[in-house]
């Protein structure tokens, strides 16, 4: 059994994974159309875990780079984790939150609170998103996948949607979960094979 499918199974004893692929998905693409504005290489440079499903870009990339795909699955394994301890709906609503909030316009149609929840569409920092996802990076740091500067740019550029561009604040928060992994980072490191 490959690394890959060693930790597949590893985290199927505390999650309920699935392992889809984007390229095979009629929903990634639906939601492609969407992101692509403001991030085009969404479909083939980035995997997008939704509840317990993680979506790699394709079947191929799995197969033809277990050892990248093992690394990619450790990432978002944080994320599982953290789906399983804080709840889907809470996950869900901090990861997309204060975009999110942009939905309530479709209950103001005519009204100013239309353009008042509108305005949740423009990149406004997203506090919960950098947290989680800086917890997510601090395995890809500690396990020597990335460097810090390096993952630096996610956080102020469009991948992830401006989501948190004071960069010195940024970089405090990914030194706090480097420098003081939790239970949840730690367990998906122990979990992870060494390649």
């Amino acid at each position: 059994m490959s690394n890959f499918h060693d930790f597949v199974s590893r985290l199927r004893t505390i999650v309920p994974l699935k392992i889809k692929y984007k390229d095979e998905s009629w929903e990634m693409k639906w939601l492609n159309f969407f992101l692509k504005w403001f991030n085009p290489t969404f479909m083939t440079d980035f995997t997008t875990v939704i509840g317990y499903t993680v979506y790699f870009t394709s079947r191929s990339y799995v197969e033809n780079y277990p050892r990248q795909a093992t690394q990619t699955l450790a990432h978002e394994a944080v994320h599982l984790l953290d789906t399983q301890r804080l709840g889907f709906p809470v996950f869900a609503f901090a990861y997309l939150f204060p975009q999110v909030l942009a939905i309530f316009a479709l209950f103001f149609p005519v009204n100013v609170c239309f353009l008042f929840f509108l305005l949740f569409i423009l990149p406004f920092p997203a506090p919960f998103r950098a947290y989680l996802e800086a917890r997510a990076y601090a395995v890809d740091i500690l396990s020597g996948r990335r460097e810090l500067g390096d993952v630096l740019t996610y956080f102020t550029n469009w991948d992830y949607y401006k989501m948190y561009p004071l960069e010195n604040q940024a970089e405090k928060l990914l030194r706090f979960w480097v420098e003081n992994p939790d239970e949840v980072i730690l367990k998906v490191l122990e979990m992870k094979p060494k390649n």
